[in-house]
């Protein structure tokens, strides 16, 4: 019986997932946002820049929480906490304590995925399904096990390849809790971690 009521529960979201999506294909067209970056490399003042496609058709749940948290300004300082070679690397979590006390529980039912976690495809994190709220991954190469995850691409890199190959291969020595807990105290033990500097919603005119 539990089974059985936990599998309703995944259809009724699916359904829920699906319908959404057809609106905003409808409603809601492409939109695009710039990161600017500082520490490449691990130096301070190698700055750049690199802009995210999103696409709310493809995961519209995961679009919709990314604009919020572009809107509200939640990724500045943020930095590239995880750097796996070959296959992704993530950022997501505030260097403010408080920031994260806000975000961490809000969390939201992932998307269907109806795009495959390719080369340069941007995906929310989590370590189970259902559970994504901040973390976004970028991904170096076809990442097809994320796929089975529930990691449902909203968006893509379309711009700054080279800056995002340039950020601080920190690998996995940065404790997620840690970061969450004590944020920007915590991160000066990582002086050369890549961060984000700022983010903007570009103009639907603009040339990139």
């Amino acid at each position: 019986r539990v089974r059985v009521r936990m599998w309703c529960d995944r259809m009724r979201w699916i359904c829920f997932a699906l319908l959404f999506s057809v609106a905003v294909a409808d409603s809601d067209p492409s939109w695009r946002v710039e990161f600017e970056v500082d520490n490449l490399d691990g130096k301070p003042g190698e700055k750049g820049t690199f802009i995210i496609e999103v696409h709310p058709d493809w995961g519209p749940l995961g679009a919709h929480r990314f604009r919020n948290l572009i809107e509200s300004d939640y990724y500045k300082g943020v930095p590239f906490h995880r750097y796996v070679p070959t296959m992704f690397v993530q950022f997501g979590i505030s260097p403010d304590p408080k920031l994260n006390e806000l975000w961490q529980p809000r969390i939201f039912q992932d998307d269907p995925v109806i795009r495959s976690n390719r080369k340069t495809f941007v995906s929310f994190a989590a370590p189970e399904n259902h559970h994504r709220n901040t973390q976004v991954i970028i991904n170096f190469r076809h990442n097809t096990l994320f796929d089975r995850h529930g990691f449902a691409p909203f968006g893509l890199l379309i711009s700054g390849v080279n800056t995002v190959n340039r950020i601080f291969r920190i690998g996995e020595d940065i404790d997620q809790n840690k970061l969450i807990e004590k944020g920007s105290e915590y991160l000066k033990e990582f002086p050369q971690t890549t961060y984000i500097t700022s983010t903007r919603i570009l103009p639907d005119d603009e040339v990139v």
